[in-house]
């Protein structure tokens, strides 16, 4: 059964951290079972003579971790899982049907929000991803397992916030790691 973490960052000017406020907080959290990936940018320039700013630039990210102490060997290993939603706007929220994965990044996680090894995302909505030598490393202790992370379209905060408000999010759901193994090289896995 995989575990799930949910992380976002959030930075927002001088002005609206000063007031104590981020701006209107997201209502799309994932349900159960689910990741997603994306960012949301929100700016109101405020209004009369003395205009309070209010800027928010908040990049999501997903990690999906596996419990693999069962294994000592593996032949192959794959990870599974599809698009359940996705949404892009400009404003008010535009689904999409079927969903188009917004995240371009599956990354080896180096501590929940940061990762390594990465390699490109297809635009879905199925995945189905070698990632045997991931698990290896994991299984082989060469790499400590924090799991996956689905990351993007914008993989890190712009230095210059822009004045814009839209966003791009994807939710995935039904994750699996299929593991081939051999059963006499692995006595604790089950048959």
């Amino acid at each position: 059964m995989p575990s799930f973490t949910r992380y976002a960052t959030l930075r927002e000017c001088e002005l609206a951290a000063e007031r104590g406020s981020c701006g209107p907080q997201p209502s799309w959290l994932p349900g159960p079972g689910e990741i997603l990936s994306g960012f949301d940018d929100y700016h109101d320039p405020g209004s009369g003579i003395f205009p309070c700013v209010t800027q928010v630039d908040a990049n999501y990210r997903g990690e999906v971790h596996f419990d693999l102490s069962q294994f000592d060997r593996i032949v192959g290993a794959d990870l599974v899982f599809f698009t359940s939603q996705s949404r892009s706007w400009d404003g008010e929220p535009v689904g999409q049907n079927p969903p188009v994965s917004i995240a371009t990044t599956l990354g080896v996680s180096t501590d929940g929000w940061n990762f390594d090894h990465s390699t490109p995302l297809p635009t879905g909505p199925q995945f189905n991803i070698n990632v045997t030598n991931q698990v290896r490393n994991w299984i082989n202790h060469t790499h400590e397992n924090f799991g996956f992370v689905i990351a993007g379209p914008r993989l890190d905060i712009p230095s210059d916030l822009g004045n814009d408000t839209g966003g791009k999010m994807s939710w995935y759901a039904g994750f699996k790691l299929v593991v081939v193994y051999n059963p006499a090289l692995n006595p604790r896995a089950p048959p």
